[in-house]
């Protein structure tokens, strides 16, 4: 089954910080996939919840992946950037430095015009239903 696409992905597979977590293989395009989707979406949702702790942070969730980008703690010198995406549940986890956060802030802004700004999470109710979402990954 082929991963929908990503812009951010090819970025953060070059990127030497990156963790990956579950049982890791590869699609003929080089993309890291996931074997255990359930472990994936119980991290990932440590990770969202995290994220909704931390002032500032941005969540987003659409059809095709959920993101998450925020402070590692107060001093904002290190940032977690992570996605899961549907179906296939791939996990991607990164620790960033500020300059970096603000320059894939940036680009998944601009991805954000495909999916319109109700894919933001910005309330308890989303957050819930972006949550609800990763049950799915089974």
């Amino acid at each position: 089954m082929p991963i929908p696409f990503s812009p951010y992905l090819p970025v953060q597979m070059r990127n030497t910080n990156k963790a990956i977590f579950g049982t890791l293989s590869s699609d003929p395009r080089g993309r890291i996939l996931m074997a255990d989707k359930a472990e994936n979406a119980k991290a990932f949702g440590l990770l969202m919840a995290q994220a909704w702790e931390n002032t500032p942070s941005f969540i987003c969730s659409n059809d095709d992946y959920i993101y998450v980008l925020y402070p590692v703690d107060d001093t904002m010198e290190k940032w977690i950037e992570a996605s899961i995406t549907f179906p296939d549940g791939t996990l991607d986890q990164q620790e960033i430095p500020p300059i970096k956060a603000i320059a894939l802030l940036v680009e998944e802004l601009k991805v954000l015009s495909s999916y319109g700004v109700d894919s933001l999470v910005s309330s308890k109710g989303k957050l819930d239903a972006a949550a609800g979402r990763l049950g799915t990954l089974t």
